[in-house]
């Protein structure tokens, strides 16, 4: 799932009409993320 967003989020970076998008999940290789008292912090697991 993580990768499948990470392509539609490079696709639409690519549309002029787009200033940015963010879709965020960590993929398999990576550290999960949560926020604990509104601040992000890396999970190893």
């Amino acid at each position: 799932m993580a990768a499948a967003l990470r392509r539609v989020e490079r696709n639409l970076k690519e549309q002029d009409i787009v200033e940015e998008a963010v879709l965020t999940l960590a993929t398999p290789d990576e550290d999960a993320l949560t926020f604990e008292g509104g601040t992000p912090s890396a999970i190893v697991e």
